[in-house]
């Protein structure tokens, strides 16, 4: 792990150090909207995750079926036009 090795000092000492850096690091990347492997990430081809996205997709996979299809046919209508829209635009 490439990211560890500025804390390495720390792993021999208590938990609660290691544990505050990851917690630092994790208010970070909340605080940038990004996750956190892409705030300590070497890559430079990692793409911007949208935080507030990806929770409501985990929020949407908690529904029922029902729920969820629906969602899902409404997502789909959306890209559907958009897609159009850019096709014609072009």
């Amino acid at each position: 792990m490439p990211w560890a090795f500025p804390m390495m000092p720390f792993l021999n000492t208590k938990g609660t150090i290691l544990n505050t850096y990851v917690g630092v690091a994790k208010k970070i990347s909340k605080t940038l909207c990004v996750s956190l492997d892409y705030l300590v990430s070497e890559q430079d081809d990692l793409e911007v995750v949208d935080v507030d996205m990806l929770n409501r997709v985990k929020g949407i996979q908690r529904l029922n079926n029902d729920y969820r299809s629906t969602i899902n046919k409404i997502i789909d209508a959306f890209i559907g036009d958009t897609k159009t829209k850019k096709a014609y635009a072009s």
